[in-house]
């Protein structure tokens, strides 16, 4: 190669270009021929690649009597920098084992999305011996992982005479949503459905920070975290959950090992803190420290609602899924892209008035109505002034607003911003609305554009008898 008597050979690796490139002062790259050296060309810089993980990466059932089953959670994870996509999951012996897209305490599903990296989704097997012999199974696991397929062996012996079988349920536990402060707890049964002694060698919690476990605790008590369980018979420990803060998911693992193979039941469950008593946790609300201020997280997606009450307080504060209220009056023509969004305004006195401004994260399209909502249906809200930016409500208690129609100081206002669907022929128009100013439906809208309508026409008739 000229000018580079020392160099005598080279290995090409074009990345988006045609050859190698060189210059006469620096030895240095440039793989697709653009004149700019690889560690400063983007063409040839690391793209995101999805990385697929299985835990465990293989089972050992151990010894199953046949008749009788034992299963395992396995976590698919995405350790890569983009989305992994898993496209096929097959099992080779499908008579004695058995595959659950749907098992663990995040299933995967029949038809699982796309796992964002750092993410992952669970299965479960089953092995269900049906005669006494080593069974052995492969899942194969297709995805857009350069690796792919991904297989996970499964093994297992089917045994008939005296032997213990561990079943535990349930198989996960999920607490949901819990105050900060309470301390639930979900008895979990260990049973012996096998015909010898159960020999319990330990049951571990890997998250002690918001859980214990109560080895006492059940209807049937362990009595300790070794216990010995005869066959047929069964001992129960209580898994408790006590949050410290708001959020969330919090997630564990109980481990039970014995004489037979270990089982691990997942655990989840979700911190609920709401200093201000307005309904929406700390985590989530801007405001957590202001009782006339909430921003709950929309029911479609789209982002925060943001309720203001001026300096009335709020309570109660949810978003509310479009589908969970009656369809009765849902205003044809129109969509609620942001869901729903009820609340409680407690004011001074009852019969008292109160100010709400409310702000959509879809916005506040020219054409928009707000709707309340109820067992009733949908039903226009004439109290309603619409800006470009938000939507103010004015409400009465025991009147124009109020849901429960009681003087009670306590205004109940569910209801949300219904939106025109885009048309092909575009237009529109800038400004506010204002829908009324009382009562709870829109026959005076409908009303006053009636007569607006007979009005124009008469002064046109007018106009031609004087010609």
């Amino acid at each position: 190669m000229p000018g580079y008597s020392g160099l005598t050979s080279a290995t090409l690796d074009p990345c988006n270009g045609s050859e190698e490139q060189f210059t006469s002062l620096t030895i240095s790259l440039d793989n697709d021929g653009d004149l700019a050296y690889d560690s400063a060309d983007t063409d040839c810089q690391a793209v995101g690649v999805p990385t697929i993980s299985i835990a465990p990466a293989s089972k050992d059932y151990g010894s199953v009597t046949v008749g009788s089953s034992s299963s395992q959670v396995f976590t698919v994870s995405n350790t890569g920098t983009a989305n992994l996509e898993l496209t096929d999951g097959v099992l080779s012996d499908e008579t004695n084992f058995s595959l659950d897209p749907n098992g663990g305490t995040n299933p995967c599903g029949d038809m699982p999305p796309p796992i964002a990296p750092g993410d992952n989704c669970t299965v479960s097997a089953t092995f269900s011996p049906l005669s006494v012999a080593a069974f052995t199974a492969t899942i194969t696991v297709t995805s857009n992982d350069a690796g792919s397929p991904t297989l996970v062996s499964l093994t297992g012996n089917g045994v008939t005479g005296p032997a213990p079988n561990l079943a535990v349920t349930p198989a996960s536990v999920d607490f949901g949503e819990v105050n900060v402060g309470d301390t639930p707890a979900v008895e979990v049964t260990l049973s012996n459905t096998g015909t010898d002694n159960l020999v319990v060698s330990g049951i571990a919690l890997d998250n002690t920070a918001v859980y214990s476990l109560d080895e006492t605790g059940g209807l049937n008590p362990c009595g300790s975290l070794t216990p010995t369980i005869v066959a047929g018979d069964n001992c129960t420990v209580d898994v408790i959950f006590a949050p410290a803060e708001d959020g969330g998911p919090f997630n564990a693992t109980v481990t039970i090992d014995s004489n037979t193979p270990s089982v691990d039941v997942p655990v989840t469950g979700t911190g609920f803190l709401d200093t201000d008593g307005d309904g929406v946790g700390d985590s989530v609300d801007d405001f957590p420290d202001d009782a006339s201020k909430a921003t709950p997280q929309s029911a479609t997606g789209t982002g925060k609602i943001v309720v203001d009450a001026g300096t009335n307080a709020l309570s109660m504060v949810a978003a509310v899924a479009e589908g969970d209220v009656d369809p009765t009056g849902k205003p044809s023509g129109f969509t609620f892209p942001d869901g729903l969004v009820t609340f409680q305004v407690a004011v001074p006195a009852p019969g008292d008035n109160a100010v709400v401004t409310i702000t959509f994260p879809s916005g506040q399209p020219a054409g928009s109505m707000y709707y309340k909502a109820g067992s009733g249906g949908f039903v226009a809200f004439e109290g309603a002034t619409i800006n470009t930016d938000n939507v103010v409500l004015m409400l009465t208690d025991g009147g124009s607003g109020d849901n429960d129609n009681t003087a009670d100081s306590v205004i109940n206002d569910p209801g949300g911003l219904a939106t025109p669907v885009p048309s092909s022929s575009g237009g529109g128009s800038s400004g506010c609305s204002v829908i009324g100013s009382g009562g709870n439906g829109g026959g005076g809208a409908i009303l006053f554009l009636t007569l607006l309508t007979i009005l124009v026409a008469l002064r046109r008739q007018g106009a031609r008898a004087r010609r």
